[in-house]
């Protein structure tokens, strides 16, 4: 039995339906185990509906197969109450979650005391304990708690967008000008520069992108793309086929060159890329990375599986994207798959090389400086900060007139493809040493 929505005005609210079920559980105890999920204490950001709605999706198998109730605090926290399940059975999900919210300082690599995030109860020595939080629940909403609104402010999406989120009626207008849109005037690159304190840095990997921005000036400028996740999660699936497509077709020389794209789980899948991967040869596809989500990965691990196996069957590198420096601790490399990981340059991580620099320093050893990119560098304090914690890969738009002018196309594609060769020599090297 799953309590998986906020109740209509029809039923009890999720509180007091609570506050019975232990009751009852005094004595039914044996074999029964809780899990008290502190969501209310992500950050906003973290705590938008589509954010709790895949944290009580990702819970509620758990409760279906441990004849168990999942009950949903006014607060947007999450109680889990299973009969005869392992403490395993029930910390895979838990473990999905810190994956799912692996970009908030709640899930900070050191826990000095009590987990922050979890607590754990064995109903049949600590019943006492859940019934006293599930009267504090009740306590609190007959009071006049209300739910916290959990998209109020602090988005890291937010950016200059504005207007309207995106409806599905307008996604359909959408997605049917994507089909037929120029996007070579939208797509940009932005390149990864390796840094070292003996030369100038070294262009290493460019990565193409469709601007979103310049997207929506073109096609929707009233309506703001990224305001619906769910929509825009699909949107961009329309965009990776276009991209594909574009790919494809280009007649362009740069396409020639190593370079990196971010693309969905389910699009390295897709007929599009099936068709663009039928016509490369070997040495095309190794100088492709293809760069995935942390998100899409841990939403749906079986088709990350197949995805990966593909794409390393056929010799693409891989990047995982879409990480802060607090998820590095919950992620292993070379398990998943990947040859380099892509953390967000945030303020927190200047705070995190005085307070934790030497857990953090441990943590990008383990995955080696030549495989962690600092990405999103947007302040002049990025690059002298990532030094500090041993990276020498960055990307941003500080970064962005670093580039050499050199005249004419052949001397850039000349100074590029050295500064590959150079960076494929050193990646050798560390690869024979691990």
């Amino acid at each position: 039995m799953t309590h998986n929505a906020r109740p209509s005005h029809h039923l009890p609210p999720q509180e007091t339906l609570l506050l019975d079920y232990v009751r009852r559980l005094d004595r039914h105890r044996e074999g029964r185990r809780a899990v008290w999920l502190h969501l209310s204490r992500l950050k906003p950001y973290n705590r938008r509906p589509q954010h709790l709605r895949i944290a009580y999706s990702t819970l509620e198998p758990v409760a279906a197969r441990f004849d168990g109730s999942l009950f949903q605090i006014f607060n947007g926290d999450a109680i889990l109450i299973c009969k005869n399940a392992r403490v395993s059975d029930i910390d895979e999900a838990v473990l999905r979650l810190r994956y799912l919210f692996s970009d908030d300082p709640l899930l900070s690599a050191e826990i000095e005391k009590a987990d922050p995030f979890s607590t754990w109860f064995d109903i049949e020595r600590e019943h006492g304990e859940l019934l006293e939080i599930a009267r504090g629940f009740e306590n609190a909403r007959q009071s006049g708690a209300t739910a916290v609104d959990p998209g109020a402010v602090d988005s890291p999406l937010a950016d200059a967008q504005s207007g309207a989120p995106l409806d599905p009626q307008h996604f359909a207008i959408i997605a049917e000008s994507i089909a037929g849109a120029d996007l070579s005037t939208m797509t940009l690159r932005q390149m990864i520069y390796q840094f070292s304190d003996e030369e100038s840095p070294l262009p290493v990997l460019e990565e193409v992108y469709v601007s979103i921005d310049a997207l929506r000036d073109t096609l929707m400028p009233d309506f703001d793309l990224c305001g619906n996740p769910w929509l825009f999660q699909d949107l961009t699936r329309y965009l990776d086929q276009r991209v594909i497509q574009m790919l494809l077709h280009s007649n362009e020389d740069k396409w020639r060159q190593s370079f990196s794209i971010n693309l969905n789980v389910s699009s390295v899948l897709s007929p599009e890329f099936l068709e663009f991967d039928r016509v490369l040869t070997g040495k095309a596809r190794n100088s492709i990375v293809v760069e995935l989500q942390s998100r899409d990965i841990f939403a749906d691990l079986r088709n990350f599986s197949l995805a990966r196996d593909f794409l390393k069957e056929r010799g693409y590198r891989l990047c995982l994207d879409g990480l802060t420096q607090h998820g590095l601790a919950y992620i292993d490399r070379e398990k998943l798959g990947f040859d380099i990981v892509k953390i967000f340059w945030n303020a927190e991580l200047a705070d995190g090389l005085r307070d934790q620099g030497k857990q953090l320093r441990a943590l990008i050893e383990d995955i080696g400086d030549r495989r962690l990119v600092l990405a999103r560098c947007d302040s002049p304090d990025a690059v002298p900060t990532g030094k500090a914690l041993g990276i020498s890969l960055f990307q941003g738009f500080t970064l962005d007139g670093q580039k050499p002018e050199i005249d004419g196309i052949e001397g850039e594609a000349r100074v590029l493809g050295g500064a590959i060769n150079r960076h494929r020599t050193a990646q050798r090297a560390v690869e024979r040493k691990d």
